[in-house]
């Protein structure tokens, strides 16, 4: 699905750059069309020509940081989300992921006072709750663990990377069946491609499928 909607966008954004129109949109359009496909040495060259234009959009800042932070480039993320808090201070979107990546990049304390003011920005953020939750996970607080992954999924129920989570944690409670039953949610959900393989391979190991 994903080939279908992205390529041919792409395909269509390469014609306009090459007629030069649309300029630094256009780039940045494209570099949004690779970044589902992965292609990501495709995805850096058009973030790479926004930086030489002396782009500075929020949508610059995001998208660059999420293509790091897809290649574990922790630090390069860290170092685009403050450039992009910088220009945008109150902009919860890059509060959150700023949190989550410091997260994991094992700076656990800094990642939970990203994530708390993101939440003092936007209490509603259902992603900086689900983070909330992988923070504890990783501090073996498992019962806060799992209500900040529960808080998030009752603002939002189709969000497939809290079951992911939420399966992780139930794991390290003991609950095997509740475990099984979140990976499931989060695969017939349409889980992520970047963590799909891991769900199904968390899902063969332990649940019989």
């Amino acid at each position: 699905m994903l080939q279908r909607q992205y390529k041919p966008a792409a395909k269509e954004l390469s014609k306009a750059i090459a007629k030069n129109v649309k300029g630094n949109q256009a780039h940045l359009d494209r570099a949004y069309c690779y970044y589902p496909l992965k292609a990501y040495d495709k995805a850096t060259a058009d973030l790479a020509y926004l930086k030489e234009q002396g782009e500075t959009s929020f949508q610059y800042y995001s998208l660059k940081s999420l293509v790091e932070l897809d290649q574990k480039q922790y630090q390069a993320a860290i170092n685009t989300l403050s450039e992009g808090l910088r220009a945008y201070p109150d902009n919860h979107f890059l509060w959150g992921t700023y949190g989550y990546t410091q997260i994991e990049n094992n700076n656990l304390e800094e990642g939970y006072k990203a994530l708390q003011h993101c939440l003092k920005l936007d209490s509603t953020y259902y992603i900086a709750y689900n983070s909330l939750g992988w923070y504890h996970y990783q501090k073996k607080d498992y019962i806060k663990a799992e209500e900040m992954v529960k808080k998030s999924l009752e603002i939002d129920p189709t969000n497939s990377y809290a079951y992911r989570n939420l399966g992780f944690i139930l794991k390290a409670t003991g609950d095997a069946a509740g475990a099984c039953r979140a990976w499931k949610r989060a695969e017939y959900l349409g889980f992520s491609t970047d963590y799909d393989n891991e769900v199904k391979d968390m899902l063969g190991a332990n649940c019989g499928s």
